[in-house]
């Protein structure tokens, strides 16, 4: 998902490993959450290149799964390439993934 990202865009990323009913807390400036992984695609994708990303991001604080294998927790820190002077050099995420059996691939359901 995140090394996808860094060819095809944070906004395709999105798009491509989310459910269709995932949701997205969005920025602090925006009240709603963003419903489904087109829309969160596109609100992320916004103002962005969309063959890399100017983020990085890794479950390098840890993750959980399910022992079921069909839930799972990421959580790590989103990292800009070109940090802005003033800004936290590190911002902390949280992701739950799904898949309907461990056959099917993970997709993000909450961010």
């Amino acid at each position: 998902f995140a090394d996808a990202a860094q060819t095809i865009g944070v906004g395709a990323a999105f798009t491509n490993n989310g459910s269709s009913d995932a949701v997205n807390m969005g920025p602090p400036n925006q009240p709603a959450f963003t419903i489904s992984a087109a829309s969160i695609g596109k609100a992320i994708g916004e103002g962005s290149p969309t063959d890399s990303a100017p983020i990085a991001w890794a479950a390098d604080a840890g993750s959980i799964v399910a022992s079921s294998g069909d839930l799972g927790v990421t959580f790590g820190f989103i990292r800009a390439h070109k940090p802005e002077t003033g800004r936290p050099g590190a911002t902390p995420f949280i992701t739950v993934w799904r898949r309907a059996s461990v056959n099917d691939p993970w997709r993000y359901v909450a961010e």
